[in-house]
């Protein structure tokens, strides 16, 4: 009974003590990004970028928006809109991982070398873990994205410090490029990187961006021959597989895409995104059953991957178990409440409830995102035949 006791009190404090160490990572970005620039600095607590479901709080030029959702109560955001140069830009990312790295060690020191009582110390070391959880956590590279409030991918401050070494001798061409795909342009985002030299052109980083683009302008035949490109260039991971899952699959060709993702399981079985992927393709064949037992294998592996719950809650609608379906996009809305996935999903919900006019505005809604979204000019013709007829 009383390892549980411990366990209970451990798994408490450290629950307690996430959202401080949150700020302390988040004030580490916010420093020197008011510092390096003269423009708005907000941070963002218990969430991705949701600024409508959050507490505010201004100082001067630095903007705060607290929530709280036990969905993601290791979120934290950063933004700046100033661009700064390498040097500065480098020292804003580190300074998260930075701040939770000298808390911990700080903590500890205190700890060691104060004189306390047996409770403050177990408080001051289970803040400390914590602190330093949120060091590894961000300054190990992960190439896994998180879905933003607003849909975008953002990764982690490792990540991302790769991505500007890596990239901070690009012309300015693809910097631009990346700053319209943030904005849905990809048609103009692809003409920027059009502008590059042929030798620019050819690496990686800028070969998966122009089929990013490609795939969401529907030129999937461009894209096909770009990623042959990148193969014959380049090594593809997993994850520059599943573009070509999506070419495939905007080709309808549906046993293509089914082949790559069982190659892609077999060396790496829980890869949500390829799981999710093939969830969508039974359900476009119509088979249902095999589609929820992916969409749960995928909730089951990550609870927070809000695309999983969405598109299950479309199944759902579909199959008219509509009660079951509003709680999974219930849940899928506070993951990612922009996401224009989720968006269609909702559309095929108010569609089956019969509300054919809420259904088109989310269809619209989605479609204006500019993203490859499957079927989507279908349920807006068929939301618009239905809305028309009363």
């Amino acid at each position: 009974m009383e390892v549980v006791i411990v366990i209970l009190s451990i798994c408490t404090v450290f629950a307690i003590s996430r959202p401080l160490t949150c700020i302390i990572h988040e004030m580490g970005h916010a420093i020197p990004a008011l510092m390096f620039s003269k423009s708005k600095v907000t941070v963002y607590i218990g969430s991705y970028g949701d600024d409508k479901n959050s507490y505010q709080m201004k100082m001067g030029r630095l903007n705060m928006f607290f929530s709280y959702n036990i969905l993601s109560a290791y979120a934290g955001m950063c933004v700046s809109q100033e661009n700064v140069g390498f040097i500065r830009r480098l020292i804003i990312i580190l300074g998260g991982p930075l701040a939770s790295l000298f808390s911990a060690i700080l903590s500890l020191v205190l700890v060691y070398s104060l004189s306390t009582d047996g409770l403050v110390q177990f408080l001051v070391i289970v803040f400390a873990c914590s602190a330093g959880l949120d060091f590894y956590w961000n300054i190990v590279p992960n190439k896994e994205p998180i879905s933003g409030y607003d849909s975008g991918d953002l990764y982690n401050d490792g990540m991302q410090i790769l991505d500007i070494i890596k990239n901070r001798k690009m012309p300015k061409a693809y910097f631009e490029a990346h700053e319209l795909v943030k904005d849905g342009a990809f048609e103009e985002a692809l003409q920027k990187l059009n502008t590059l030299e042929s030798k620019v052109a050819r690496k990686k980083d800028v070969l998966r961006l122009k089929i990013y683009c490609s795939i969401n302008n529907n030129q999937f035949r461009e894209a096909q021959l770009l990623f042959l490109e990148f193969d014959a260039a380049h090594r593809p991971d997993l994850n520059d597989r599943l573009l070509m899952v999506l070419i495939h699959m905007g080709l309808n060709e549906l046993e293509e895409a089914m082949a790559l993702i069982e190659w892609i399981l077999k060396r790496q079985w829980n890869h949500i995104y390829a799981i999710s992927n093939r969830g969508e393709i039974y359900r476009l064949k119509g088979m249902a059953d095999n589609a929820f037992q992916d969409f749960n294998q995928v909730i089951k592996i990550d609870p927070s991957y809000h695309y999983a719950w969405s598109a299950r809650g479309g199944l759902k609608a579909e199959n008219n178990h509509l009660d079951d379906a509003l709680e999974d996009l219930e849940v899928a809305e506070k993951l990612a409440p922009k996401d224009p996935y989720l968006l269609k999903n909702w559309g095929i919900y108010y569609l089956q409830i019969g509300d054919h006019q809420k259904a088109l505005d989310y269809f619209k809604e989605a479609k204006a995102s500019n993203l490859f979204i499957l079927k989507i000019d279908d349920y807006i013709s068929q939301a618009q035949i239905l809305s028309d007829k009363g």
